[in-house]
């Protein structure tokens, strides 16, 4: 379990440092879960007052879920540098949930299959 601890720490402290940087804020919660080929990134508490004043409209929601939609997608390439040099494996899928009427951002990401062993040649 150290292994999957270790990452889910390392995960955690990017996505922290990411909005910090990025927006001038941290999420008050971050739970990172593993499960198989399933790696489960869940953010809670980012919009700032005026945004979840601004939630409470259809027109300004959809506009905030494509904004962080977008922020989201700019975190993949530092999450991906560290889950494949961790799990030795490549991440093939991704798909982000962005739920503002939540405050939450669910982000799953998917590992490949397992290199296979290079074959000794004689």
């Amino acid at each position: 379990m150290g292994k999957i601890d270790s990452l889910e720490h390392r995960l955690a402290n990017i996505i922290r440092g990411f909005f910090q940087s990025k927006l001038g804020i941290k999420p008050q919660e971050i739970d990172v879960s593993q499960q198989a080929d399933l790696i489960i990134l869940r953010m809670c508490g980012f919009l700032s007052q005026a945004e979840a004043a601004m939630v409470e409209r259809q027109k300004d929601r959809q506009v905030l879920t494509t904004y962080y939609e977008r922020i989201v997608e700019n975190l993949y390439p530092l999450l991906r540098v560290v889950i494949q040099e961790a799990c030795k494996r490549p991440l093939v899928e991704r798909h982000a949930i962005v739920d503002l009427s939540r405050d939450e951002c669910i982000y799953f990401l998917t590992l490949g299959e397992e290199p296979a062993v290079a074959e000794r040649q004689l």
